[in-house]
């Protein structure tokens, strides 16, 4: 419905005999696509055909501004990003070079097409990274975290290390200024740790995404390292409303450090400078004992027998060593029955909770079926079976019967 109130209103029409303004429409669908799941609905109503319409008609700038900040939104989306990219090479995307020569438009309106360009141009290739001698430290963050920001990049360079942020740079690549993609792509390539800022602000920033996004890649092919830092102290993988959506699943189950306070901020450049040392010796980074932080116990593995042991390191879970004892999980034939309530109660962290989901129902699958022989004799059990199905407990009244059976004995 929202998307045919657009389509009725660029053509001047009425929508059930009201005049809507496209002003409100535009900031409708701006909003609503910033959730991944609203992203495939409003692609299968054609949403790209009306931004790229309403963009075509050279509206007022807050309209256009509205118009790119969607597509920039959807172009997280595979099969969004595709179709702008077939748009793009049939050059069915004009309007936005339009924009870009235009003297008169907003520098913030051109930097998110250059944005938007960035993207459907694929990023870069992670496997083209050049290679640097010198590196430093990237900082991403949302704008309404800057003061805080500000003193941990300030305390950062405290201690020596080389910073990177938008408005300051570095020594190894300027300031964002006007080149924001290209510059961000740059100072991200120069980086060895990545400081991810995580706040609300920043998971609904389409700019930040795309910061976050090309990170990850870079460190998928073991280009650099990515460090959280929670901004908000409600807003962490382990409060009451935790992180979700693409940045949950981004972060998956990684350390992540605490920074809401600047006496937090002071405690995470130290922790920050000793991942720098790690990674510069080539050690592998640690989680250190923090709250939201995961690291394996090796005393709690030590107290799991040797066989689950196995199974743990077998499937890659084997930080969840400490939470299996706590619950008292300590044999395979008891992880079997474990249900997905279970697996979510002893792990609250999503990415290792689908890994042992995961891992629990391949152990099941291990176990032989019974043949059809042995469910005949479960479904209809022989007189004087006290427990026809193993693990449900008989009601008084089976009870009572089967042991009326047991004492009929054979038929004259």
């Amino acid at each position: 419905k929202l998307l045919d109130a657009c389509r009725l209103t660029l053509q001047g029409k009425q929508v059930y005999g009201l005049k809507i303004s496209m002003m409100g429409l535009l900031k409708a669908i701006r909003m609503v696509c910033v959730n991944d799941n609203n992203k495939t609905q409003l692609l299968e109503n054609g949403v790209l055909a009306v931004l790229l319409e309403s963009l075509e008609k050279r509206p007022e700038a807050d309209k256009r501004e509205l118009c790119v900040g969607a597509l920039l939104e959807l172009s997280f989306d595979p099969k969004a990003l595709q179709t702008l990219q077939d748009l793009e090479k049939h050059g069915r995307l004009r309007c936005l070079e339009a924009i870009v020569r235009d003297p008169e438009a907003e520098s913030d309106l051109k930097r998110s097409v250059r944005d938007l360009k960035f993207m459907i141009a694929g990023q870069r290739s992670p496997n083209s990274k050049p290679a640097r001698a010198e590196k430093h430290v990237m900082v991403t963050y949302s704008w309404s975290q800057k003061e805080l920001v500000k003193k941990l990049c300030s305390d950062l360079r405290g201690q020596g290390v080389e910073v990177w942020r938008d408005e300051d740079g570095s020594s190894i690549v300027p300031p964002m200024e006007s080149s924001t993609a290209d510059r961000m792509a740059e100072a991200i390539e120069a980086a060895s740790i990545v400081v991810v800022c995580v706040s609300r602000d920043y998971k609904d920033s389409a700019n930040c995404r795309m910061e976050a996004k090309y990170a990850k890649a870079l460190e998928a092919q073991g280009f650099l390292k990515i460090v959280y830092l929670m901004m908000e102290e409600d807003f962490t993988t382990t409060s009451a409303r935790p992180i979700g959506g693409w940045l949950r699943l981004y972060m998956e189950d990684s350390m992540w450090y605490q920074a809401w306070q600047e006496e937090l901020v002071e405690q995470s450049v130290t922790k920050i400078v000793s991942v720098i040392q790690s990674a510069d010796q080539g050690q592998a980074v640690t989680a250190p004992d923090d709250p939201g932080c995961q690291e394996v116990s090796a005393q709690a593995l030590d107290s799991l027998p040797e066989e689950m042991r196995e199974w743990l390191w077998g499937h890659g879970i084997e930080g969840l060593a400490k939470e299996f004892s706590e619950h008292e999980v300590t044999d395979l034939s008891m992880v079997k029955e474990m249900t997905d309530r279970d697996v979510d109660d002893l792990c609250p962290v999503i990415g290792r909770r689908i890994k042992l989901r995961k891992a629990v129902q391949g152990l099941r699958d291990l176990t032989p079926k019974p043949s059809r022989k042995q469910r005949s004799q479960t479904l209809n059990p022989k007189p004087g079976t006290l427990n026809p199905k193993p693990g449900i407990q008989p009601t008084p009244q089976t009870m009572a019967l089967n042991l009326q059976m047991l004492t009929w004995g054979p038929r004259a």
